[in-house]
């Protein structure tokens, strides 16, 4: 199989074969000291980070930290936040929700010179004008983008022929399939991660973005609490009577087990897990799950149920380090010899990685499709991180029946509005 993948005009990259390249090359810069990232766990930035450890030397040393789920954004929040002399990190791994509300904070610097200077030597043209667009702001680059990243549809290729089911193409299509396999004796068919806090506040916004729905009006005022949102929470209600018990315990890293482990036949999951499903060292599904679009949030729209994330790294306000040496460091760990590399595990910037071939790259087709149909980006206001968390916090016990689904998005409204008026963000 071999796919040209297109996303905003960027194409995805794929692993070739594995020569061995030239170290870490910095150049004549003197490299001593220590330098320090801080970032997410997941696979594909794994890679990159153990790209930066190349670098290191008799006089440099690298010391990375990697933390799971959102915790990164947690204490990159306590990290930038501070006012007490320079970052301990050099390097933040940023998402596209904490990325704007940094660039909002002014927590993090340009570094536009850096990306000029360096322009033709790293070839970073191959990096595409509407990627470096996600980084930009009035003019200035503040971040190098790594990845994109969607939530996808994986399921269970052989359950589904045995069973002979077709794949959903709507939420409503899920339940309905999932109730067909329960009575095939499959008890929790579905998986995806609706735990508490900011997976869950994920889920709702990629059903309300199918939905059309618009978070906040021109003055940052909510409506994600009106009709829209209503319906967006209870299609979520709709999917606990196909999953597990700790449902709205379920984090990503779980779902990605409860899959591996043979005890998921279908969800919605981010497409940075799929090559893990593959992995004969931990799954005992290697080329059973298969991928398609995310469904839409019901028959009348056609947006898939999923939104553009994407990924970077970010140099603090108060950087301790020789920043052009940061940046070198940054520049040889994303390589395009090291992207090709570790394209299998998601969906990079580079476009130089854009041919792939082999069955390991079939979840990348549903990716192009997405994009196709008029996937919506995750949120980019500095204050929707405020109205996400406050969703996450308040939606579960709706979704348990403690309260109702109106009463707890109220709250979330209200929630949101006193601490972005606190925060200086609304008037």
């Amino acid at each position: 199989m071999k796919r040209t993948l297109s996303l905003l005009a960027i194409c995805t990259g794929a692993i070739l074969s594995a020569p061995s390249y030239a170290a870490c090359d910095l150049g004549d810069l003197e490299a001593e000291g220590k330098i320090s990232l801080l970032s997410n766990s997941y696979p594909v930035l794994k890679h990159f980070s153990d790209k930066m450890k190349e670098c290191e030397t008799s006089k440099l040393e690298i010391k990375n930290k990697l933390v799971g789920g959102s915790a990164v954004q947690e204490q990159a929040r306590i990290v930038l936040s501070s006012r007490r002399g320079n970052s301990p990190y050099d390097v933040i791994q940023v998402s596209a929700q904490s990325y704007h509300e940094f660039l909002l904070k002014e927590q993090i610097q340009p570094i536009t010179d850096l990306v000029e200077k360096y322009w033709d030597e790293y070839n970073l043209a191959d990096i595409p004008p509407s990627i470096w667009d996600l980084a930009r702001h009035d003019g200035e680059i503040y971040a190098l983008p790594i990845q994109l990243n969607m939530q996808e549809f994986f399921y269970r290729q052989d359950l589904f022929d045995q069973h002979n089911l077709e794949v959903p193409h709507t939420y409503q299509e899920v339940v309905t399939t999932g109730q067909a396999l329960q009575e095939a004796g499959i008890d929790y068919p579905l998986s995806q991660a609706m735990g508490k806090g900011w997976n869950l506040a994920t889920e709702f916004t990629n059903i309300y973005l199918s939905l059309g729905g618009q978070y906040f009006d021109e003055d940052g005022k909510p409506l994600f609490d009106g009709e829209k949102g209503v319906e967006a929470a209870n299609i979520l209600k709709s999917l606990l009577p196909l999953m597990s018990p700790n449902a709205l315990s379920l984090s990503n890293d779980l779902v990605m087990v409860n899959f591996q482990q043979d005890k998921a036949a279908m969800g919605n999951v981010w497409a940075t897990r799929a090559s893990e499903m593959d992995n004969d060292q931990v799954s005992k599904v290697v080329g059973k799950v298969n991928y398609s679009m995310a469904p839409t949030a019901n028959k009348n729209t056609t947006i898939p149920a999923t939104s553009i994330f994407w990924d970077g790294y970010v140099f603090p306000h108060r950087l301790n380090s020789d920043r052009e040496l940061v940046f070198k460091i940054m520049m040889e760990s994303m390589s395009k010899e090291n992207m090709k590399e570790g394209a299998e595990l998601a969906f990079l910037s580079r476009q130089s990685a854009n041919q792939v071939e082999g069955e390991q790259y079939r979840y990348l087709g549903a990716l192009a499709e997405m994009i196709e149909r008029g996937a919506k980006p995750f949120p980019s206001e500095g204050y929707y991180g405020l109205a996400h968390t406050e969703i996450g916090n308040k939606l579960p016990d709706a979704l348990r029946g403690r309260t109702s689904i109106e009463v707890a998005l109220n709250e979330a409204a209200e929630g949101y509005y006193k601490e972005a008026r606190a925060q200086g963000y609304i008037d």
